[in-house]
């Protein structure tokens, strides 16, 4: 499923939105919780784990 609505944060570049709350890394495959549109815890997975390699 393609992000809906209004997407503003790079985040997406990297992760899929999966079922409600969830949204699956485009580089290592782990799937992460989010909640009422907040990408905090998808931009802390991207800095700590592929940040040097694709940022």
């Amino acid at each position: 499923m393609a992000p809906t609505g209004n997407v503003r944060s790079f985040i997406w570049n990297h992760f899929l939105k999966l079922e409600k709350g969830k949204a699956q890394c485009r580089i290592c495959m782990e799937t992460y919780s989010f909640s009422r549109g907040s990408t905090s815890n998808l931009k802390r997975h991207f800095k700590l784990k592929h940040r040097t390699t694709h940022g």
